[in-house]
């Protein structure tokens, strides 16, 4: 059974994420954390927060995490609990499996950073506005306080 919960400031969490991506801890990280049987399956983590946006950064062992809500979870704390308007990700433009997950989950490209990782490899500036967002249901926009925004 895969269960959510919110990312804890531990080195634990912040290591598992970080063998995934290239994501700096920063003191305005928040996060989802999906377990599996205890073990962390996924993890979406925010920072860079400003009033109407956030960075996210994503890392999925188990893909059957969005079978059980994971997207709904997310857009929920962005868009519901912290207010914010839009998701920017930065992608590298060789990791073409994180480009086809993010357009599937509803991100577009906004932008093309040449060469912005290393030679001959972009950053893909990839938004998601909430109003284009098919997981955010307004209705059901709250969840419990332990996950605040920065």
């Amino acid at each position: 059974m895969i269960t959510f919960r919110p990312l804890k400031r531990s080195p634990e969490d912040y290591a598992w994420i970080k063998q995934f991506i290239q994501c700096v801890v920063t003191d305005d990280m928040r996060g989802i954390v999906a377990e599996k049987d205890g073990q962390v399956v996924a993890m979406y983590v925010f920072n860079n927060w400003t009033e109407n946006s956030v960075q996210c950064h994503q890392a999925v062992h188990d893909p059957f995490v969005f079978k059980h809500g994971l997207h709904k979870e997310t857009a929920k704390y962005v868009y519901g609990e912290a207010g914010r308007k839009i998701m920017i990700g930065l992608t590298p433009s060789d990791n073409p499996e994180a480009i086809k997950l993010n357009k599937h989950y509803g991100f577009t490209e906004a932008y093309r950073m040449k060469d912005a990782v290393k030679d001959g490899v972009d950053y893909v500036v990839m938004t998601m506005h909430r109003d284009d967002c098919p997981y955010y249901e307004q209705e059901q926009d709250r969840v419990p306080e332990s996950r605040s925004a920065a």
